[in-house]
């Protein structure tokens, strides 16, 4: 079976726009049991931060 994390717009925290926070990803990687995931990601940038801590 393969899971796929989909991530769309902004990366961090934002009041504004749809964002995902790297605390979302790992929340959501916790629920994950697959062996095998797929990213999905189309974002325009956002907290560089929050990004490396997602890549890491």
């Amino acid at each position: 079976m393969i899971s796929t994390l989909t991530i769309y717009g902004d990366i961090g925290d934002s009041c504004w726009n749809e964002s995902t926070s790297a605390v979302d990803v790992e929340r959501e990687l916790k629920n994950i049991t697959s062996d095998t995931i797929t990213v999905k990601l189309s974002s325009g940038g956002g907290d560089v931060f929050d990004g490396i801590a997602i890549y890491n």
